[in-house]
């Protein structure tokens, strides 16, 4: 189950697709399900701060989300 933050204020960040990033408390496990069961692409998996992990994920050409992340679920992962 992933579950999100309750304000996106949590996340951290406001940068990334159109509609906002999408903030959730594992991003590893977010990532997995978008890329495994939905068939998204990895674009990028990035560390902006200590705190704060972004991965950028495409759908085809034009569609991409932004999974946001802070705190203890940025612990693994590439840094960028």
């Amino acid at each position: 189950m992933i579950v999100l933050f309750d304000h996106i204020e949590d996340a951290g960040v406001a940068i990334g697709a159109a509609a906002g990033p999408v903030p959730v408390t594992d991003i590893d496990e977010a990532k997995a399900f978008y890329v495994d069961e939905l068939g998204f692409a990895e674009e990028a998996d990035l560390r902006p701060g200590q705190d704060i992990r972004l991965v950028r994920l495409t759908l085809g050409s034009r569609d991409s989300l932004l999974l946001a992340a802070r705190g203890g679920s940025c612990a693994t992962g590439t840094a960028g």
